[in-house]
């Protein structure tokens, strides 16, 4: 395979027509076993032969303290007959003599090679190549450096090519290479293949691209192309590629290929012992793992793995990963898994999860083990249901396969058969015990797994767990699960519901009560119940102990903040912010502070002041910030901002527009897109998207389109903000009674929890724009002149009386040419002019006459100012 080489080739090529030109040149060609080398150099041979060069090519096979000189006879004498190999073997057979001390008898050796290549080279140009250098022997590796240092500085037409595998690491082939290097040499590296490149080199192999699954399935020979090629011939044979004239697919599912091939196997059992078993016990870990794990599966200390790991580490099979090991090339993990019977497996696998468990690693490091490791023994029972949270959040696919197995082996003992249970487990209590260790517990991680992977009927499955509890905290604790996953569905009234119904029982755990008021809290703000929600505050504020100096969490504080800024009390506002802030300078982490609300006040109140700027720096690390599911436990979700990040990055695109940053809107706006993608079931992103879509085309449809969305009709705030946006998006386009109307709207949305400071807002960017919010006070609208212009074909006309292009003025006013352009004709037709410089000539009139009218005005005001004044 030729794919991902040509760079290489056309570097060999040069080299060879450069000694086929009398000069010198030399390479070096270095790859991991099965990368190409000899390929590149048999390719170097034949465009030498083809020059009319000559070419000595071997292999040094022998161990690098074996014979003097082996290698390099070998090179330069392939055949080994004639009176000149006689000659040289000669030669190298003194430094073998005990009589002849090797220091000696070297230096004499070496100076009669290189007068025989220098006879050689008089006659014409030669060419050498020597595989696997870092196998030839110490007296060789001189006389390539001694032949490199003759041919640089006597101008001889000999080209040296040598390859090199980097492991094992020799460090006399290290001081050649760098030698070489200093001399001229060229490195050429064939690094693994990527992606594209795997692609390619299949079509080449089978006369067609591969479709997605042959994709997915290639990447197993990590860019190898010896594996590649055995994998692809090992499918084949067995009959799973359907060739057909567009693509090459596999017939079923990569993870439902067969084991690889007997090759891979084959050229592994090469490894002593100690090595193979080494990485038999890795291959359990998967493609890659830690030291620590490792021994811990061994049995054994990390010191005492050096041993093992030295050979796999010099053959390529390994390498390091930062903090952690893997193997370069997956077909070689599934090799050596499969090459384990599956009993003996099963076996190694429990006993892998078993000590990992003891040792306290990750749950999805130890449920992977359990995956494989057939039924499930009680203390793996145990574990599951004491660490299910865990592994859940962590794992939701495989936790939920393996409480899954769990449950199943359940129903398969039967109700008075409670076998590889723990003791006392489904007893009489067993449905609502609180230990850990009964089937109803896992049956509880199980919903949250199915919520985490948004399976059909999670939410009914998380009901009905709910209403078959006995105990009321664990009733109540199941509420909190169930009211998070109600209102990611888009399901606000249900939610409420449910809440209220638990808050109305009465259950001794304070932590989960104040759980639910601080849900209350939130769902009440979002639903424009902003005294409902203060007061769930306070019923949180005074669930917490006295001994306890922050008596509410911080996302409450932010919450509250939040909510006195949009009434515009900022006196109030700043006190809860800094409670919140302070707050999550003592708890920094995102999942316990919540300091999304916070942020969207401190935001508001550097709004309110005019800083746009602050404001919108404020909301920037949502631009980046990793935004995972909410949990299935009460809802926390990932990252700065939680589920509240939809809506952040469509403020993000507001703030960023008027602030002058339309890359920040755009990547405000993509970002939206990504989480909308993400998350289609969830109506969240989907409006959000819509809303930043529209501000940062001023698009008045996609602005109406996200007014009218369900997920805004629920929330008054937003539906307002959303109106707003629309407002000033008809007034742009000069729809200004469509623009009033909108507006209307808006302060309506705005006037029904009390949103103070967003009605200031609102009309403020309105009447910049010409919009009032009373219509019947608005005067009709002139059909020609100055004043029949609407203000965004006004801004463009005082730009294009400035001088600008229309480019100029798309970029100021972030609008696209074609769209400047309509505005361009409208003003000339209103203005009834046929020149943008007769546009330029009445703005220049129409600002004289506005400035000769307001000194009109303020002469006539000072002369009424003195009429009035009392005589002396």
């Amino acid at each position: 395979m030729r794919v991902g080489r040509d760079q290489h080739l056309r570097a060999v090529r040069d080299s060879v027509r450069r000694t086929a030109e009398g000069g010198p040149a030399c390479l070096i060609v270095e790859g991991e076993p099965g990368s190409g080398r000899t390929s590149l150099v048999r390719e170097l041979a034949t465009e030498a032969g083809r020059l009319g060069c000559r070419v000595r090519h071997a292999a040094a096979g022998g161990p690098p303290d074996g014979p003097p000189l082996q290698a390099a006879l070998d090179c330069l004498h392939p055949d080994g007959s004639g009176p000149e190999a006689a000659a040289a073997r000669a030669a190298a057979g003194l430094l073998l003599r005990d009589t002849v001390p090797r220091w000696a008898a070297l230096p004499a050796a070496l100076d009669s090679l290189v007068a025989q290549v220098e006879r050689w080279c008089a006659e014409g140009p030669l060419v050498l190549v020597l595989d696997d250098l870092q196998a030839a022997d110490r007296a060789t590796l001189q006389l390539w450096q001694r032949l490199a240092r003759t041919a640089a500085g006597g101008r001889l037409p000999l080209l040296l090519a040598a390859t090199r595998c980097r492991v094992p690491r020799r460090p006399e082939a290290d001081l050649l290479c760098a030698a070489l290097g200093r001399l001229g040499a060229r490195t050429l590296r064939l690094e693994p293949l990527d992606d594209a490149e795997t692609a390619r080199a299949v079509r080449e192999r089978l006369g067609a691209p591969p479709g997605p699954r042959l994709r997915e399935a290639a990447r197993l020979a990590g860019g190898n192309p010896r594996w590649l090629r055995e994998l692809l011939r090992h499918w084949s044979a067995r009959g799973l590629l359907a060739v057909g004239v567009r693509t090459v697919e596999l017939r079923c599912p990569p993870e439902e290929l067969p084991d690889p091939p007997e090759e891979v196997a084959r050229r592994l059992r090469s490894l002593d012992a100690e090595a193979h078993a080494t990485l038999r016990h890795a291959a359990l870990l998967g493609t890659e793992f830690t030291a620590r794990e490792l021994a811990l599966v061994r049995g054994t200390q990390v010191r005492e793995l050096l041993g093992g790991l030295e050979e796999p580490f010099a053959a390529g099979l390994l390498d390091g990963t930062g903090e952690g090991l893997r193997f370069r090339h997956p077909v070689v993990r599934q090799a050596l898994y499969a090459d384990v019977p599956g009993a003996l497996r099963a076996a190694l696998h429990q006993e892998a999860a078993g000590a990992l468990a003891r040792a306290g690693q990750p749950p999805a490091r130890i449920a992977a083990q359990l995956l494989g490791a057939g039924a499930l023994e009680p203390w793996a029972l145990h574990w599951l249901a004491e660490h299910g949270p865990a592994l859940v959040a962590a794992a939701p696919g495989p936790g939920a396969e393996l409480l899954e197995r769990a449950l199943a082996q359940s129903r398969a003992s039967g109700p008075g058969d409670r076998r590889g249970w723990p003791d006392g487990a489904g007893g009489a209590d067993g449905p609502d015990r609180a230990d850990g260790a009964d089937p109803q517990v896992l049956e509880e991680h199980l919903a949250d797994a199915a919520l985490l992977l948004r399976r059909p009927g999670a939410v009914e499955r998380l009901a009905l767990l709910r209403d078959r509890a006995r105990y009321p905290d664990r009733r109540a604790g199941l509420a909190v699960r169930l009211v998070a996953a109600l209102w990611d569905r888009g399901e606000p009234a249900a939610a409420l519901a449910v809440a209220e119904d638990a808050l109305a029982e009465d259950f001794p755990c304070t932590a989960t009560r104040l759980r639910l008021e601080a849900r209350l809290a939130e769902f009440r703000f979002h639903l424009g119940h902003w005294d409902a929600a203060l007061a769930a505050c306070a019923r949180a504020d005074a669930l917490r102990p006295a001994e306890h100096s922050d008596p509410l969490p911080g996302m409450l504080h932010g919450l509250r903040a939040l909510l006195l800024g949009h009434r515009d009390e900022r006196a109030a506002a700043e006190t809860e912010l800094a409670r919140a802030e302070a707050g999550r300078a003592r708890d920094p982490r995102p999942s316990r502070s919540r300091p999304a609300y916070a942020l969207l006040a401190r935001s508001l109140l550097a709004e309110r002041d005019g800083l746009l700027s602050v404001a919108l720096d404020a909301l920037r690390p949502a631009l980046s910030g990793a935004d995972e599911p909410a949990g299935a436990r009460g809802g926390d979700g990932g990252g700065e901002f939680g589920d509240e990040r939809p809506w952040v990055l469509s403020e993000i695109v507001r703030l960023a527009l008027e602030a002058g940053e339309p890359h920040t809107a755009r990547a405000a706006v993509a970002a939206c897109a990504g989480l909308a993608r993400d998350r289609p079931d969830r109506p969240g992103p989907a409006v959000a998207l819509l809303r930043g879509r529209g501000l940062f085309g001023q698009d008045p449809q996609l602005l109406a389109r996200a007014a009218a969305h369900g997920a805004v009709g629920a929330r008054p705030l937003w539906r307002g903000q959303v109106l707003e946006d629309l407002a000033v998006a008809q007034a742009w386009h000069g729809d200004l009674a469509g623009a009033r109307a909108s507006l209307a709207r808006a302060a309506a949305s705005y006037e029904e929890p009390g949103a103070r400071w967003d009605l200031v807002r609102s009309e403020a960017r309105l009447r910049r724009l010409g919009v009032r919010r009373s219509s019947r006070s608005a005067r009709r609208r002139a059909s020609n002149g100055w004043e029949a212009l609407t203000p965004a074909e006004l801004k463009v006309a005082l730009l294009v009386a400035e001088g600008r292009s229309n480019p100029e003025i798309a970029a100021a006013l972030f609008l696209s040419r074609r769209t400047v352009q309509t505005h361009v004709s409208h003003i000339l037709g209103k203005l009834q002019v046929r020149s943008r410089a007769q546009v330029a000539a009445q703005a220049a009139a129409q600002a004289a006459a506005q400035a000769a009218a307001q000194a009109a005005s303020a002469a006539a005001g000072r002369a009424q100012a003195g009429a009035a004044a009392p005589g002396p």
